[in-house]
């Protein structure tokens, strides 16, 4: 767990100042940040994932329950309504992720880590994109539905100056 408060120590103070607004917590040092109820608990929940994570990871046969509970993450940050998850957003969690878990001396490791970060974020980034894109299409219909409505537009609109001329010439003739 102290690693990944690290990581979210790095990315509230460092990387992404934005984040902290979200939370309630801009401007709050370190030690004080770390003693905080929702940075704690954001920590907790992003440890169980990335536990789950790990465990997956090595169980042939599960490869899809692994990429469906990563993209599940994704899915639920799309209900975070005060922040927008743009590629900045997310290239800066990537970098938090990759400056802390990735900052080693071991060349492969160091890439191994680098590679799984970017499988993560991709996939949580793809899910939550997918998930907006479904979000606004699903109130699509609405919008749609206008197309029914028949705008009534004056016959002098909808048909050629020869028709219209042949409309008067009836209408004075009925007179």
């Amino acid at each position: 767990m102290i690693i990944l408060r690290k990581c979210f120590c790095v990315l509230f103070l460092h990387i992404d100042l934005n984040i902290p607004i979200v939370f309630g917590m801009s401007g709050i040092p370190e030690a004080e940040l770390r003693r905080k109820t929702p940075f704690r608990t954001h920590v907790c929940k992003f440890q169980r994932f990335l536990t789950t994570v790990m465990d997956l990871l090595p169980k042939h046969g599960r490869e899809e329950e692994l990429v469906q509970i990563i993209r599940m993450v994704g899915r639920q940050h799309c209900q975070v309504k005060q922040l927008s998850f743009t590629a900045a957003r997310w290239l800066s969690f990537k970098t938090s992720m990759i400056e802390t878990f990735a900052n080693q001396k071991n060349g492969k490791l160091k890439t191994q880590w680098s590679l799984l970060i970017s499988f993560l974020i991709y996939e949580i980034k793809d899910a939550y994109l997918a998930h907006i894109r479904t979000l606004r299409s699903s109130s699509l219909p609405q919008i749609v539905e206008t197309n029914k409505l028949e705008f009534r537009r004056k016959k002098s609109q909808t048909q050629t100056p020869q028709q219209q001329k042949q409309i008067e010439t009836k209408q004075k003739k009925t007179k």
